[in-house]
């Protein structure tokens, strides 16, 4: 390959993969509360006016962060110095990209928009077309909180966001091919299989045999009524099907748990996963602005994507995930993965016979108030009973 192309290759992927940075540790953002994103079939639209020149600038200024109201898909606009990118995660592990100069003059307002058609994503910067990037499979769609942030900083300002339920395109039959052929883990193909099995009105999906529904069926039978109701499917899938480093899935839209073979009867995975159900139809975590979050109100941190620091946030944790009453760093990233960490340690305990006294004795090396109100507050909420809280927390 010639060397040019080479290092204008390697440049691109940086910029497409690359999350969203601070600006020197402070990246502000704007809250859209009243406004929601729709997955599958949609439209972004905003304008957006630079107040000085950044094209020099090394820093990622960002415009909009969103995530669709069934949480399965993000999006991002943003400027990396003379470039304006844009990004759709979708379809669990798919990206669509696109970078392009902007030529903005400064104090000029320029109309942007990202519209999406099940498979097909197109962007325009003033009505112009830009030529995607790529469709392609990606790693990096972690669990998030429905929401749409727009970016707040000095540099630019931004007018007139609306979003639409409504695409300006038509699916491209050749997006939708690729979509088809693509490695991703096909939650639909395994829900239109008939389902094996009904128990306590949820359906079980693709079990190898009675020994591996049985198992999954005695977990479902420790949960309390509401919850039991919340999740609609239980689904079994084969290692190949989940992305790399995944353990096990939930499905918003489907209200479905997928369940990893090689770990399906894990009790910690399966009530990790059966909590982030629970938790977006009470949408106490996920969902919920943090400043309105009860559960980010004793936790007291947010989500890692709306632009923290991760190298700072990996040091702040080591001095700070006792006090905070965190389980594991992923709980310390996002309120939702906190609140699940939790509840799977519950029942994880409960099964095998542990109680949570290095949490709850002021003596213990993991003691901190919190502990008790966490798990207090997910006794209150229906996540577990007062049987399995009353033996998990006992003194041995």
């Amino acid at each position: 390959m010639n060397k040019n192309i080479l290092i204008f290759t390697i440049i691109i992927c940086l910029m497409i993969f690359s999350p969203p940075v601070t600006v020197n540790g402070a990246a502000m953002f704007r809250d859209i509360d009243s406004q929601s994103i729709h997955g599958g079939l949609g439209t972004i639209e905003f304008r957006v006016k630079l107040l000085r020149d950044i094209s020099t600038d090394p820093h990622n200024h960002v415009l909009v962060l969103g995530v669709s109201s069934d949480a399965s898909e993000r999006y991002e606009v943003e400027i990396i110095k003379d470039k304006m990118i844009a990004r759709r995660f979708f379809g669990r592990c798919l990206l669509t990209a696109f970078i392009s100069p902007y030529d903005f003059k400064i104090m000029d307002w320029h109309d942007i928009k990202l519209t999406w058609n099940n498979a097909s994503t197109k962007f325009y910067i003033d009505n112009r077309e830009v030529t995607k990037i790529a469709l392609l499979e990606s790693d990096d769609i972690p669990k998030l909180i429905p929401c749409i942030r727009l970016g707040k900083d000095d540099n630019f300002e931004i007018d007139k966001f609306i979003t639409s339920v409504g695409s300006l395109i038509e699916e491209d039959p050749v997006d939708r091919e690729f979509v088809m052929n693509s490695s991703c883990p096909d939650l639909n193909e395994l829900l239109n299989e008939r389902s094996q099995e009904e128990y306590r009105g949820v359906k079980l999906h693709h079990f190898p045999d009675q020994i591996s529904r049985d198992k999954v069926k005695s977990y479902i039978a420790l949960l309390p009524e509401d919850f039991a109701r919340s999740i609609k499917h239980v689904i079994f899938a084969e290692d190949e099907r989940f992305k790399r480093g995944e353990l096990g899935s939930s499905d918003f839209k489907s209200m479905s748990i997928m369940l990893k073979k090689s770990n399906y009867d894990d009790p910690n995975v399966f009530f990790h996963e059966a909590a982030h159900v629970y938790d977006f139809k009470l949408r106490i975590a996920t969902g919920v602005p943090d400043d309105k979050s009860e559960w980010t109100a004793i936790s007291g941190v947010s989500c890692y994507f709306k632009g923290t620091d991760m190298q700072e946030f990996a040091a702040n944790f080591r001095e700070t995930h006792v006090k905070n009453a965190f389980l594991g760093g992923q709980g310390g990233e996002c309120p939702p993965e906190d609140l699940a960490e939790w509840v799977g340690a519950v029942y994880e305990y409960y099964i095998k016979n542990k109680t949570f006294k290095d949490f709850l004795d002021p003596s213990g090396s993991l003691y901190s108030d919190k502990n008790q109100k966490k798990l207090d507050f997910l006794l209150s909420k229906g996540f577990y009973s007062k049987e399995i809280y009353d033996k998990v927390i006992q003194h041995i």
